[in-house]
């Protein structure tokens, strides 16, 4: 069953996060096994990040290299809103 999940960078504006989208690349995570839909809206401090994920597994297996790119300069996102109530990431 495929899992949504939603969150708000509290301290990451728009070139930060066009910085982690370069490092997941660089890291060979650009598109991820298991990632459906990614979408990133907003702007200044504002983003909101959504992804559509084929399972929970997929998304915790992308999880061990996503959290040192979003704890690069201490920034880490805040309540993830998904599956069944709500995931924290970090």
């Amino acid at each position: 069953m495929a899992f949504a999940i939603a969150f708000r960078p509290e301290t990451m504006d728009g070139a930060q996060y066009d910085e982690c989208i370069r490092r997941l690349e660089a890291a060979g995570a650009g598109a991820p096994a298991g990632r459906l839909y990614h979408a990133c809206h907003g702007s200044g401090s504002q983003l909101r990040v959504f992804d559509i994920w084929e399972s929970m597994e997929a998304f915790e297996r992308f999880g061990s290299t996503l959290k040192p790119i979003l704890h690069w300069r201490d920034r880490s996102p805040t309540k993830a809103a998904g599956g069944p109530g709500i995931e924290w990431m970090g």
